[in-house]
């Protein structure tokens, strides 16, 4: 609700500051075009953002436990797309460049300042978690949504805060530094990838069954929770729930 309540206060002028920058981005692709219809653009650096480009859409997301490979190219693409035009340019035209640094830090900073707000409240949930417990959390992302969902990793707070053992922490073998006795119980484990529509199922989310606690967050209210867990703590759609059956703890 007031995390709502929130974003639609900042969304016009988040949605200003995003549609500068695609204008921006828009304008970049139309010198490039014709700097290379003119034959004024650096054919090495040309070529590199071309295959960045194109494998901006065909490599997977996932490489070698990396995430999200595929869109860190786009702005490498961009990047060697503006240092291959070799065009004199008139000197405002250099203020492009500061337009859409000054445009990215408006976004980033009218999103953060709403993120830190909303993570504050949702922090309150750990108060009710003892120390050294088994956290399962659970955050909704729905399918097909352009934003990112900022709190996906929300749940690795209660390592800090309550010692607690967490799906949320990055620990895949033989590339993060952290490992797991009990594997499996890590990222992505916490997502709950789904349709939009799509009811919200906590009795079916299958980290709850390796813990005591169930923490959802999500922009949606949960049809069910696991069979006895008690509500202890909520948050607009958000829940922390004791579960029935606590599992062994280390």
């Amino acid at each position: 609700m007031a995390r709502e309540g929130a974003r639609r206060a900042a969304a016009p002028v988040v949605g200003a500051a995003v549609g500068a920058l695609a204008a921006i981005v828009g304008l970049l692709g139309g010198v490039v075009g014709l700097a290379a219809i003119k034959r004024r653009l650096d054919g090495r650096l040309g070529w590199a953002a071309l295959m960045l480009a194109v494998l901006s859409w065909i490599v997977p997301r996932h490489i070698s436990g990396g995430d999200y490979v595929d869109y860190r190219m786009i702005s490498s693409s961009l990047l060697l797309f503006a240092l291959a035009i070799d065009w004199a340019t008139p000197v405002w035209a250099n203020g492009l460049a500061a337009g859409v640094y000054l445009g990215r830090l408006a976004v980033t900073t009218l999103a953060w300042q709403g993120d830190s707000a909303t993570t504050e409240r949702l922090l309150t949930a750990l108060d009710h978690v003892p120390q050294g417990a088994r956290l399962a959390s659970a955050v909704r992302v729905p399918i097909g949504e352009w934003p990112l969902n900022h709190f996906e990793h929300i749940g690795a707070y209660a390592v800090l805060r309550n010692h607690a053992l967490v799906n949320a922490n990055f620990a895949v073998a033989h590339i993060h530094m952290l490992t797991l006795r009990d594997g499996g119980y890590a990222d992505p484990s916490q997502r709950l990838l789904q349709m939009p529509a799509a009811p919200v199922l906590l009795d079916r989310f299958k980290p709850a069954a390796r813990a005591d606690w169930l923490w959802y967050v999500g922009g949606k209210p949960a049809a069910s929770v696991p069979a006895g867990a008690v509500v202890v703590w909520r948050y607009g759609d958000s829940v922390l729930a004791r579960l029935d059956k606590p599992a062994p703890s280390h």
